[in-house]
């Protein structure tokens, strides 16, 4: 998995990458894309009830992979 800290305006995201999936965690919501059915990142999942278990994958992996690069700097 990649991880990435990124902006959008003034708001700081922060996202996790697999081979199929992307999510990213704003301050006001959630985007989740499936990279093998829509490389583009045209479709946001994360309100799709049928993405609801990956949703929540993707949302604990993030925050294991935050909490060690957050651990890291210290």
């Amino acid at each position: 998995a990649v991880y990435t800290v990124v902006t959008r305006r003034q708001e700081l995201g922060k996202a996790i990458r697999t081979t199929r999936w992307r999510y990213t965690a704003w301050p006001r919501g959630e985007e989740l894309y499936d990279l093998r059915d829509d490389p583009a990142e045209h479709r946001n999942l994360a309100d799709s009830s049928q993405h609801s278990e990956i949703l929540q994958v993707m949302r604990a992996h993030l925050r294991r992979v935050d909490a060690t690069a957050v651990g890291a700097k210290r």
